[in-house]
């Protein structure tokens, strides 16, 4: 296993840290899955990939004092049936469809309910500074 998916506490142990880079105080890591085949789960025909589409993801969790966004790379695929053409794309555990922070954003939240003198919106105000 990856000893960055250790530190930031990913969920998926197949991710590949393709890139890494550094401007001011921003650390930029894109990640990616190895191709593996895939079956649709309509139809049960095999699917090819459509190509890579890159998301942005905001990982709240400061590392070493440097911002981290994630670029993940998710792949979509297609069923080669014609009478099915089945859609979807790769999913991450660490990340929810259509987010574009990490699921460690509502542990924090959760944790900060803990401290009884917060109010939601001072919760939320130091939320949006993540």
């Amino acid at each position: 296993m990856n000893s960055i998916t250790n530190l930031l506490d990913l969920e998926d142990t197949d991710i590949e840290i393709t890139d890494i880079q550094i401007q001011g105080q921003t650390k930029t890591l894109t990640l990616s899955t190895p191709p593996v085949p895939h079956f649709c789960p309509s139809c049960g025909f095999r699917m090819y990939s459509r190509g890579i589409k890159k998301r942005n993801i905001n990982h709240p969790i400061l590392q070493d004092n440097y911002s981290l966004v994630l670029i993940l790379k998710q792949r979509r695929w297609r069923c080669t049936n014609p009478e099915c053409l089945y859609d979807t794309s790769e999913s991450f555990k660490f990340v929810n469809r259509q987010r574009r922070t990490t699921n460690a954003t509502d542990m924090l939240i959760v944790d900060a309910y803990r401290n009884l003198l917060e109010t939601s919106v001072s919760i939320a105000k130091n939320t949006i500074k993540i």
